[in-house]
């Protein structure tokens, strides 16, 4: 039994990059919830120890990355297997790893990832022991880490993508597609967090899956299910607080952000050391923007830093 999770972070704000994540876990012996499989090494809350997955408001807050940064890198660590424990050693490392940058598509914070020395709290070495503890806890309970993807989407890239699809619902289904066409491909099961008042996916699924049986089973206010040939594919309001690869997913993503996001400030501190960090929501993004135009700083083509509507 495989299952795998998609989730994503950064829809909202209006700077920075939108990030979206995917994991697959294979259950060898017996499906449950690998917390309580892993219970030695995993949590659903933060706790001593312990690799936290779960609700992401439990477990991240703003300025407060510490939780967040164990489990993710623990993770990152041991997907590549016991015998390759090598750490990331700068935020750029960890990012080119999913992202496969190049000079073509690399944002314009990206350099600035260079500088940012992994972990932000904590130790390496204490990634290297919590990922081999968590390798050993999955293997007594016949699980293993198949598959983690990550992508990070500017915003210029995001505007692009508006520009020719119109709308931002149409955007996020084109960068996710690849994610879900891969885990439906591979897995039994998938849980994709839903995110607003949308309950219809039958069509993205037709046209990521053309010529395959498709059965809408329930399309409803919570959870829309479908099956498409032998794999449940669900999209579920607050997947990421009841499904563990969901979590895992969001939480992926939710780093990729706040490590973008400080590459994003340290970029532009270097040409004006008086700015104040913005996490890129709307209010205080806009904050952001008056004062990079009181700064000289603002760019007259603007589509390279500030995200459409």
């Amino acid at each position: 039994m495989r299952i795998s999770g998609i989730d994503e972070a950064g829809l909202g704000p209006i700077l920075g990059p939108y990030c979206a994540g995917s994991v697959s876990i294979e259950y060898t012996m017996t499906e449950g919830n690998p917390v309580s499989l892993c219970s030695g090494i995993l949590s659903s809350e933060p706790a001593e120890g312990l690799l936290a997955v779960g609700d992401s408001k439990k477990i991240f807050f703003s300025g407060r990355i510490a939780e967040l940064e164990k489990t993710v890198l623990a993770f990152h660590l041991a997907v590549r297997g016991p015998e390759s424990l090598d750490f990331p050693e700068n935020a750029y490392a960890f990012l080119s790893h999913y992202t496969g940058w190049n000079g073509e598509n690399r944002p314009f914070w990206a350099e600035e990832l260079k500088e940012i020395k992994l972990p932000l709290e904590g130790s390496a070495d204490e990634s290297r022991k919590s990922a081999g503890e968590l390798l050993k806890e999955f293997a007594s309970a016949g699980l293993s880490l198949s598959e983690i993807r990550l992508t990070v989407r500017s915003a210029g890239e995001f505007n692009e993508l508006l520009k020719k699809l119109k709308n931002k619902a149409s955007v996020c289904q084109e960068i996710l597609s690849p994610f879900l066409e891969n885990a439906v491909t591979a897995s039994d099961c998938v849980i994709v967090d839903r995110q607003g008042g949308r309950r219809y996916y039958g069509d993205w699924l037709i046209n990521l899956f053309p010529g395959h049986r498709l059965v809408a089973v329930q399309e409803l206010k919570d959870l829309s299910r479908y099956t498409v040939e032998d794999c449940r594919v669900d999209f579920q309001i607050k997947a990421d607080a009841l499904n563990f690869e969901t979590a895992l997913a969001s939480m992926f993503a939710k780093y990729a952000r706040e490590l973008s996001m400080n590459a994003f400030n340290a970029y532009w501190q270097k040409k004006s050391p008086d700015l104040k960090p913005t996490a890129g929501y709307y209010t205080d993004g806009q904050r952001f923007v008056k004062e990079l135009k009181a700064a000289g700083l603002y760019p007259a083509d603007d589509s390279f830093l500030l995200r459409k509507k």
